[in-house]
C-alpha cells in the first residue's frame, strides 16, 4: 500500500514539474503609450472636478434645507403654543360652566326642599297646635 501511494505521489509530482501549463495561461497586457496614460489621467481629473462641483452643490442644497427646516420648526412651535393656550382657555371656561351649573343645581335643591317643607309645617301647626310642632321641628 505504501509503495502504491509513493508511486502515485511521485507520478503527480513529475507531471507537475514536466508540464507546468498553468504558468503559461497568463495573458500579457498590451503596451500602453504615454499619450494614452496622460489622456486617461486628464479624464480622471475632469471626473474628480465634476464630482467636487456636485458635492459642493449638494452641500449648498443641504444648507438651504437646514434653514428651511429650522424656520418650519419655529413656526410649528409658535402654532403649538397658541393651540395650547386656546385649549387651556377652553378648559377653564368649560370647568367654570360645569361648576356654576352644579352650584345652581344645589341652590335649586335647597329652595325646593324649603318650599316642600313649609306646607307640611303649616298643616302640622293647624292640625295639632304648637306643642306638636315643638316636638317635631325645632
Amino acid at each position: 500500500m505504501r509503495k502504491q501511494t509513493f508511486r502515485l505521489f511521485s507520478a503527480i509530482l513529475l507531471c507537475a514539474i514536466l508540464f507546468p501549463m498553468s504558468g503559461y495561461a497568463v495573458e500579457t497586457a498590451p503596451r500602453i503609450s504615454d499619450r494614452e496614460i496622460i489622456e486617461s489621467l486628464t479624464r480622471l481629473e475632469e471626473g474628480v472636478k465634476a464630482n467636487r462641483r456636485m458635492i459642493e452643490s449638494l452641500q449648498t442644497d443641504i444648507g438651504s434645507l437646514r434653514t428651511d427646516v429650522r424656520t418650519d420648526i419655529g413656526s410649528l412651535r409658535t402654532e403649538i403654543t397658541t393651540l395650547r393656550s386656546e385649549l387651556l382657555s377652553f378648559m377653564k371656561w368649560g370647568s367654570g360652566l360645569i361648576l356654576s351649573g352644579m352650584l345652581i343645581l344645589v341652590g335649586f335643591i335647597l329652595w325646593d326642599r324649603r318650599s316642600t317643607v313649609k306646607p307640611v309645617r303649616d298643616q302640622l301647626m293647624n292640625w295639632n297646635g304648637k306643642r306638636l310642632i315643638g316636638l317635631l321641628l325645632p
